[in-house]
């Protein structure tokens, strides 16, 4: 067909006549990605240097997927592709067709909620899904205030396995939530939870950044009813309808959604864990992933990964590639994600992976980019957690200070509201304590081979995973199970010390409880640095130093007695946390 692009609805449309898809329903406020709209379906990519790209898929049953005329979407002058297809709906397959000057082919939609498991990754293409389908339970939830929260730091994939050897998911997570209630915490903070292009993995290696990973979604139908019953359980005893039902919770998208929402019933807040400072690898089983955002727009590769769009060459020991922040459209999309989380996951805060290494890359735009974040969310959510990994001195190429980091934007600072703190690692190096590891694929917390108690400390172990999430603290109880196996409930754990709350076994051997405190609150005399590093001694600190597992009710620990020590979030303190204790 022939279409007029218009250009009434925006300065940066460009006029043009040619042969291309339908332009209905496009506008200057046409969202990224695939859109549900009356009667079909929007599409928007930004591909500058493309020469063409085209919309494939399998729409109402109907495959298209010849690269002519009627599947050309419009280009616009700032490299934005458009496009709308009458009577594309939820549930059905696309992906572009990108032609550039150093080649063609397939692409998967960065923006896209959900992949399918049409051909095997990386080569299969993207749902379109509805961003307001799900029916939401938590109108009442209201985020805790930074002063209350304890964040409980969890792996999708192996906090509730069910089966050895295959990953728990989203849903499994939610028949624990009783479990966590029960602990008392009131935040829960998943490691991050989009596509990676490696299995098992502890998810910062992204490369699909708006699509839940592939393992954390119940694909059988089957088991898709026994969590729905769980599910209707929960919403039940909390005397809320309407119930959900089997369509509600089919895609990964909405499962991921359901967590959420469940938490929210049950007084949880959920905090996303984001990472803004590289994306990839982008290789699966050794060979390049040609399908993914990595040079998109199909420009020559010549070896210079600055030409690669969304990218530049910097990397510091990541295997991926710093994010070029210098370009606003690149900045674009990594808020879009931060706000995806918001508006369609209600997220309540945001642990920001590496921020040091985010300035060190980037510099005076990472910085820059940092107060766009910052400023951003928290005028579309003040109550949002906005939690930065920084270490300062890792780098010594873009220095600022730790107080500089949780400093508002207005009084010249990034505008993050705590920091993570290196103290946990570094005292577990110093006293002996429990550290985590990779061990076959799985992430564990039983001991090494060989040793009948908890692990020795071993600071390179902190050091090349996480530093806050592979806990290395003098330990103040060990829980016994059975044999570590990486099973859910059926690995030995042990528990770690955190300043003025129980200390906690879990199964994944990654659980971490942390108390937050608003930065600049107060200050301990001396230190001069934000509460975000410092949380007054809590009479709760000589609460027994386990808690035990559901289904172990016979495991007890002792009293620990208070000792100098550190949180994750918090900072060293004189009195009121840490000791050693013993399993019962």
């Amino acid at each position: 067909m022939l279409c007029v692009i218009p250009t009434d609805f925006g300065p940066n449309r460009v006029r043009q006549e040619d042969r291309v898809i339908s332009q209905e329903n496009i506008s200057a406020d046409t969202p990224m990605g695939a859109t549900l709209v009356s009667g079909g379906t929007t599409f928007r990519v930004w591909a500058p240097r493309a020469t063409a790209v085209y919309l494939n898929g399998v729409f109402g049953g109907k495959t298209l997927n010849a690269q002519t005329d009627d599947l050309l979407l419009a280009k616009d002058d700032r490299g934005y592709w458009t496009g709308f297809l009458a009577g594309a709906a939820e549930g059905d397959l696309y992906r572009f067709y990108v032609a550039g000057a150093g080649s063609s082919g397939y692409k998967r939609d960065p923006y896209a909620r959900g992949l399918a498991k049409d051909a095997p990754f990386p080569n299969g293409s993207c749902y379109i899904r509805s961003g307001t389908a799900y029916p939401w339970h938590d109108a009442g939830f209201v985020t805790p205030d930074f002063t209350d929260m304890i964040v409980y730091q969890i792996h999708i994939g192996t906090y509730a396995i069910r089966t050895p050897g295959v990953s728990s998911t989203f849903l499994d997570v939610i028949g624990k939530i009783p479990y966590l209630v029960e602990l008392g915490i009131n935040v829960l903070q998943p490691l991050p939870v989009d596509e990676v292009e490696t299995d098992p993995s502890m998810g910062y290696d992204g490369a699909d950044y708006f699509s839940p990973d592939f393992p954390y979604v119940v694909w059988d139908a089957t088991a898709l009813a026994g969590h729905l019953e769980t599910i209707n359980g929960l919403l039940e005893a909390k005397g809320l309808t309407p119930l959900l039902e089997l369509k509600d919770i089919e895609s990964g998208h909405a499962q991921l959604k359901s967590l959420i929402d469940l938490c929210h019933v049950y007084g949880i807040a959920v905090a996303f864990d984001v990472v803004y400072n590289h994306a990839g690898g982008f290789t699966v089983n050794g060979a390049l992933d040609d399908a993914c955002l990595y040079y998109f727009d199909r420009v020559v590769n010549a070896g210079n990964n600055n030409d690669s769009l969304y990218f530049t060459d910097q990397d510091r020991g990541t295997g991926g590639l710093a994010f070029a922040l210098w370009n606003s459209d690149v900045r674009q999309f990594l808020l879009n994600n931060a706000l995806y989380y918001v508006e369609e996951f209600h997220a309540d805060g945001f642990r920001y992976d590496e921020i040091s290494i985010l300035l060190s890359t980037n510099r005076d735009s990472g910085w820059s980019f940092c107060n766009d974040l910052t400023s951003t969310l928290r005028f579309v959510k003040p109550k949002l957690l906005q939690n930065a990994e920084y270490w300062q001195g890792e780098f010594n190429d873009y220095p600022k200070s730790a107080p500089s980091i949780v400093t508002p934007v207005a009084e010249g600072g990034a505008g993050f509201d705590v920091l993570q703190h290196d103290g946990q690692h570094r005292a577990g190096a110093l006293s002996g304590g429990v550290c985590a590891w990779l061990a076959d694929g799985a992430l564990r917390g039983e001991p090494r081979p060989g040793q009948s108690g908890p692990p020795a400390a071993d600071p390179g172990a902190g050091r090349f995973f996480k530093r806050e999430i592979v806990v290395c603290a003098q330990p103040v109880a060990l829980c016994d199970g059975d044999p570590a196996d990486g099973s859910g409930d059926s690995a030995t754990v042990y528990g770690a010390g955190v300043p003025g709350r129980k200390a906690v076994g879990h199964a994944s051997g990654l659980a971490q409880l942390t108390r937050v405190e608003r930065a600049g609150a107060r200050r301990r005399p001396g230190d001069g640095e934000p509460s975000a590093f410092y949380a007054g001694p809590d009479p709760a600190a000589m609460e027994p130093a386990c808690v035990a597992r559901r289904q172990r009710e016979s495991v007890s620990c002792t009293r620990w007695q208070p000792r100098d020590c550190v949180s994750s979030l918090g900072g060293r303190r004189g009195a009121g946390c840490g000791g050693g204790g013993d399993a019962g």
